[in-house]
């Protein structure tokens, strides 16, 4: 499985808070989590399969 890079660029300037990189950053964090688990039940579906013909 390949390794995914986020940087969190957060940066306060002026009235920014830099909370939507933050957000950003959070969301993509979680839907890749997701999509990883999603991964590793399809994998154990599929070799279950193969071993039950």
């Amino acid at each position: 499985m390949k390794n995914i890079l986020l940087i969190n660029g957060a940066k306060f300037f002026g009235n920014s808070s830099g909370r939507l990189n933050q957000t950003l950053h959070n969301v993509a964090k979680q839907t890749l989590t997701e999509m990883k688990k999603m991964l590793v039940k399809l994998l154990l579906i599929v070799v279950m399969m193969f071993f039950m013909k």
